[in-house]
C-alpha cells in the first residue's frame, strides 16, 4: 500500500519527509555520541583525579615496627588535600591491611568503606563505581608494597568519591545539550523550509504557466528555468505546436469536407422533381454538415475548457425534454449537487446530454432518474430510465468507437456517434449496464480533475 502511495505524494511532501527523516536518524545519534563522549572523558578525568590522590596518600604513608610482627601505619595529620579533612566532604580515603581497615581520612568518619576485592594487581590502579547506603561512588584502588624494616607489607590505598555532584553535571549537560539539539533541529527545519521553497519555486511557476496555457493567457512558455525543467518546457511547448498544427489541419480538413459537401446538397434540396421520400435523408445530411461546419468554426482545444456547472443545463435539457416528449407523461428526478462541475464546452454539453436524455425519454416507461457524484479522480453522470433496457449485445455495438445503434424499439433513432466524438474529445468514458427498475443505465465519466479546475 505504501508502494502505491509514494508516486501519488507531491515534491513538497516528498521533500520534507525526507529532510525529517534525515533529522529524526542523524539528531539522536549525534546526541547518543556527543553525550557517550561526554561520559567517556568525564570518567576517565574522573578516574586520573583519584589515581592522583592515591599516589599523594602513598607518598604521606610511613609504617613504624611496633613489634616483631605488627607495624603502625603513621600518616600526617593534615593532607594536602583539604576535602579528605573536613568531615563528609565527599572525597574520602582509607587504607587497608590484609583486608582489614588500618587507616582512613577525617572525611569518611562517619562512612563506613567496604573492604576492598582481594587479588588486585600489585601497582595497578583500578578505577569502579559502587553503591554504599543507596549512594553511588566512584572508588580507586591500588594495591603496594612497604618495607618496615624487616618485610614488605601489602597496603591497598582506597579513594573515594561521591558521584552525586558528577551525576548532576552529567545531567545538566545532557540537559543543555538537548536544547542546543532542539534549537538546532529548530534551525534546520527554517533553513530546509527556505531551501525547499526555493527548490520548488521554479516547478510551482511552471505550474502558473500551464494553467495560463489552459486558461488561452499565453500560447507559449518563454520564462527561464534551471537546467532541469528546460528539457520539459521545451517538449510542452513542442506538444503545444503540434497540438495547435493538428487542430488546424483537422478544422480545415473538417470545414473543406462540410463545404464540399453543402454545394451539392443545395442543389439537390431545390430540385423540383425531387422525390418525397428523398427529402428527410437530405434534411439530415444538412443537419450533419451544418453541425461539422459549426464544429471546424468553434474552438477545438477542449485543454484549456473552463468548467461549467452541470446542474442548471441538466435542468434546462429536462425542461426541454418534458415538452418534447409531453404524450408519454414522463417523471424526471433530477439529483446533481451544485458544485458538480465538468471542464466542457457548454455546447458539446448540451449536445452531449441532450442526446442521451432524449434517448432514455423514447426509452422509458414513466420515469427518468439523473443523478451525479465524484469518486477517485472520476465524475460520473448516471442516467437511469425505466424502459426495457439494452441487451449486452447492443451494449457492446454502442460503446465501441465509431460505432452507433439504430434504435431502442422500432424507429426511436439514437445519435450515439456524436456522443461518442465529444465523450472522445473530452477523455470520457462511456459505460452501459442495467438498473434496479429493468431499465438501461447509461454513466458518462470525466476525469474529475476537469471538474475541479476552475
Amino acid at each position: 500500500m505504501i508502494g502505491n502511495l509514494i508516486p501519488t505524494l507531491s515534491l513538497k511532501i516528498r521533500s520534507v519527509a525526507l529532510a525529517l527523516l534525515a533529522l529524526v536518524i542523524a539528531l539522536p545519534a549525534t546526541y547518543s555520541i556527543l553525550l557517550s563522549a561526554y561520559q567517556r572523558d568525564a570518567r576517565l578525568q574522573l578516574a586520573q583525579q583519584l589515581e592522583i590522590h592515591g599516589y599523594m596518600l602513598i607518598a604521606e604513608v610511613e609504617l613504624e615496627l611496633e613489634s616483631d610482627s605488627d607495624s603502625n601505619i603513621d600518616m600526617p595529620p593534615q593532607l594536602p588535600i583539604s576535602e579528605f579533612n573536613l568531615p563528609d566532604s565527599g572525597l574520602y580515603a582509607s587504607i587497608f591491611y590484609n583486608d582489614v581497615l588500618q587507616w582512613q581520612s577525617l572525611s569518611s568518619i562517619s562512612l563506613s568503606i567496604p573492604t576492598p576485592p582481594s587479588m588486585l594487581p600489585l601497582g595497578e590502579g583500578v578505577f569502579s563505581e559502587q553503591e554504599i547506603n543507596n549512594t553511588a561512588f566512584f572508588q580507586h584502588h591500588i594495591r603496594v608494597e612497604f618495607f618496615d624494616g624487616e618485610a614488605f607489607k601489602p597496603l591497598t590505598i582506597v579513594v573515594t568519591q561521591d558521584a552525586t555532584n558528577f551525576l548532576e553535571r552529567q545531567a545538566a549537560y545532557s540537559k543543555t545539550l538537548n536544547r542546543i539539539l532542539i534549537g538546532l533541529t529548530l534551525l534546520l527545519m527554517a533553513v530546509l523550509g527556505t531551501t525547499l521553497l526555493m527548490a520548488i519555486h521554479p516547478i510551482s511557476h511552471l505550474k502558473q504557466q500551464i494553467k495560463a496555457l489552459q486558461n488561452h493567457s499565453i500560447n507559449r512558455i518563454e520564462h527561464q528555468y534551471p537546467q532541469e525543467l528546460e528539457s520539459v518546457k521545451r517538449q510542452l511547448n513542442r506538444l503545444i505546436t503540434n497540438e495547435q498544427q493538428q487542430r488546424e489541419r483537422y478544422k480545415n480538413s473538417l470545414g473543406d469536407l462540410a463545404h464540399s459537401l453543402k454545394t451539392p446538397l443545395a442543389v439537390l434540396m431545390t430540385m423540383p422533381e425531387l422525390p418525397s421520400q428523398a427529402q428527410s435523408p437530405i434534411d439530415q445530411l444538412n443537419a450533419i454538415i451544418q453541425r461539422q461546419l459549426k464544429r471546424a468554426s468553434s474552438n477545438l482545444d477542449t485543454l484549456g475548457t473552463e468548467a461549467i456547472s452541470i446542474e442548471p443545463l441538466i435542468n434546462k435539457i429536462v425542461s426541454a425534454m418534458a415538452k418534447i416528449h409531453q404524450a408519454k407523461s414522463l417523471t424526471f428526478h433530477v439529483n446533481i449537487p451544485p458544485s458538480h462541475k465538468i471542464a466542457i464546452d457548454q455546447t458539446d454539453w448540451l449536445e452531449l446530454m441532450g442526446n442521451l436524455i432524449d434517448n432514455a425519454a423514447k426509452a422509458a416507461s414513466s420515469k427518468i432518474l439523473i443523478s451525479s457524484n465524484i469518486e477517485q479522480h472520476w465524475i460520473t453522470l448516471t442516467i437511469d430510465d425505466d424502459g426495457c433496457g439494452i441487451n449486452e449485445e447492443q451494449r457492446e455495438i454502442i460503446t465501441l468507437r465509431g460505432k452507433r445503434l439504430d434504435s431502442y424499439q422500432e424507429g426511436q433513432g439514437i445519435g450515439m456517434a456524436v456522443v461518442s466524438d465529444i465523450i472522445t474529445a473530452y477523455e470520457g468514458k462511456l459505460m452501459i449496464d442495467s438498473n434496479s427498475m429493468g431499465g438501461a443505465r447509461v454513466q458518462v465519466q470525466f476525469p474529475q480533475r476537469a471538474a475541479s479546475e476552475d
